[in-house]
């Protein structure tokens, strides 16, 4: 089995270079080193993942948007597959239930474009379509003290056709507030310690958070120049509680990304 082989060469390789840490940085991995994180403890090697249960809340799109709800959250109307019955207006979001990024992610803008996106084998939720390309958010959220203290930045962002974060600027003042509340409500609730990504669009000047991503996401090199160092601090929770007092360094900035990572001073 592939997932057995992959256990037995990452410890091996663990063992090798005496490596205490490893970072996991995408979904399939993590789920694998969540279900196997015992034969990791057993050798002394630290695994930087989140509680068990904020994996069951985010990797599965639909009852990410449940949760929301549940905290009176803006939250977009969102179906499985086999329960979707045209209640929705078009145009529709189709996706993997799970899924790593934008990678799955289409558009259906009638019956029959949505019956030929439908037409994946893994499991799928259907969408409303809210806002758009040009309101699309990041936000990096780090905790160390169970979500009892946040720090964050608000990116807007615009997508390259790849799929990853080309270009980023901090979000209008005005929005701070709104974001905050978003982003407190769901820290709080899963007792976080370490980092998770909100992205969300807002429509009519209102935030919803399409996607939590619990991990470290695209953007950790952007914010790593702006101080937001949430992989050193995340590390620093393995040790100690503590808490974040983080400040923006500027008002106004934008973020490039081509064959590096830049910031550029408005």
């Amino acid at each position: 089995k592939e997932e057995n082989l992959y256990i037995e060469q990452l410890l091996s390789i663990c063992e090798e270079a005496n490596i205490e840490i490893i970072i996991p940085v995408n979904e399939s991995e993590i789920v694998v080193l969540n279900q196997r994180h015992e034969e990791f403890q057993k050798q002394g090697i630290k695994l930087l993942l989140h509680n068990p249960i904020v994996y069951e809340l985010f990797f599965d799109k639909a009852r990410t948007q449940k949760l929301l709800q549940e905290l009176n959250l803006p939250h977009i109307p969102t179906y499985y597959k086999n329960e979707y019955r045209e209640q929705l207006d078009f145009p529709l979001i189709v996706k993997d239930t799970f899924g790593c990024g934008n990678k799955s992610v289409s558009v259906a803008r009638n019956k029959s474009d949505l019956e030929v996106k439908l037409d994946g084998g893994s499991e799928q939720i259907i969408q409303k379509y809210v806002g758009s390309e040009n309101t699309e958010y990041t936000v990096p959220v780090f905790s160390a003290d169970g979500g009892k203290t946040i720090a964050y930045i608000p990116f807007r962002r615009t997508l390259s056709k790849g799929g990853y974060t080309n270009f980023i600027e901090l979000a209008q003042e005005k929005f701070f507030s709104d974001i905050e509340k978003i982003c407190s409500a769901i820290a709080s609730y899963i007792k976080l310690r370490g980092s998770i990504d909100l992205q969300m669009r807002e429509e009519n000047g209102i935030f919803y958070v399409f996607e939590c991503n619990p991990r470290l996401s695209g953007t950790v090199n952007f914010r790593r120049q702006l101080g937001f160092n949430d992989v050193e601090w995340w590390l620093q929770t393995l040790e100690k509680d503590f808490q974040i007092n983080y400040k923006l360094p500027a008002k106004s900035f934008v973020g490039v990304r081509e064959l590096n990572e830049i910031i550029l001073w408005n």
